[in-house]
């Protein structure tokens, strides 16, 4: 009987070699890819929910809606928290998209 046993692992690529640095940009790739998509789900959730603001205030029920919305806690620690919020969706707004990328290319080109 043949006993198989499991190929030794790939050998790490040389401290500075070509291959090295295509492994840091294929890491790097992979962690912009999932940075946009986030991003474009961000985009996209905040769409729907400018709209169900926008729809709630045209039925004046924008009131009605938030009645149930109880907020316990120091105020300035709330602030704070909301705050940090804004700006975490404003950094990741500020980052273009790859679409807006792509059509910035075009029309260049």
């Amino acid at each position: 009987m043949i006993a198989m046993s499991t190929p030794p692992p790939p050998a790490s690529p040389a401290p500075g070699s070509a291959e090295e640095g295509l492994a840091a940009m294929e890491r790097l790739r992979k962690r912009v890819e999932a940075a946009v998509a986030e991003i474009e789900r961000l985009r996209t959730e905040n769409a729907a929910l400018s709209e169900r603001v926008e729809a709630l205030a045209a039925h004046g029920n924008a009131g009605e809606a938030t009645q149930g919305l109880a907020l316990e806690g120091d105020p300035d620690t709330l602030r704070e928290q909301v705050e940090g919020f804004i700006e975490a969706i404003d950094r990741m707004l500020a980052v273009p998209s790859a679409s807006d990328d792509e059509s910035a290319s075009e029309s260049a080109g």
